[in-house]
């Protein structure tokens, strides 16, 4: 199912198709208890609600504050400016009876045509700077955890 977040957009993985997803993004599943289920439009836009005060807060402890700005970029690593630069994809999960959704979100300029809408995602850019961030968000605490940033590094 499609969804617009801001000016961006994404889609919700039905729980039927997440399966397949478990592999390819390393889910943190071992020794768990898992099932899936599919994300209400109301529950994807409750976490994307949250999401830029999130970044904001974490991703200056994953990228040095001065990393872009040396290089005469001094507002490149500031992703929770850019999130509708982003498109996403969510999946549903219960890992040990906690409901989460996993976050996939990727540069738009990575991405050609509309296999994202159905396929997981993974870009493999150079020199592309921050194209794909990876977190998931809690529904029991309403909050984020695991964040992942795929960095190319400055042009």
């Amino acid at each position: 199912m499609e969804i617009k977040t801001g000016k961006s957009s994404g889609v919700i993985i039905p729980a039927r198709e997440a399966p397949q997803w478990e592999n390819i993004w390393k889910l943190p599943c071992k020794n768990a208890k898992v099932s899936y289920w599919t994300p209400a439009k109301e529950d994807v836009l409750k976490a994307e609600a949250a999401l830029y005060n999130y970044l904001k807060a974490e991703t200056p402890k994953l990228i040095a504050p001065n990393a872009y700005e040396n290089m005469g970029m001094k507002d490149y690593g500031k992703i929770w400016e850019q999130l509708d630069s982003y498109k996403r994809q969510y999946v549903g999960i219960v890992i040990n009876n906690r409901k989460k959704i996993y976050f996939n979100c990727f540069a738009k300029w990575v991405i050609v045509g509309d296999d994202w809408k159905t396929e997981p995602t993974f870009p493999d850019v150079q020199g592309g700077g921050i194209y794909q961030i990876q977190l998931s968000y809690d529904m029991t605490t309403s909050s984020f955890e695991k964040l992942y940033i795929k960095n190319g590094g400055p042009y």
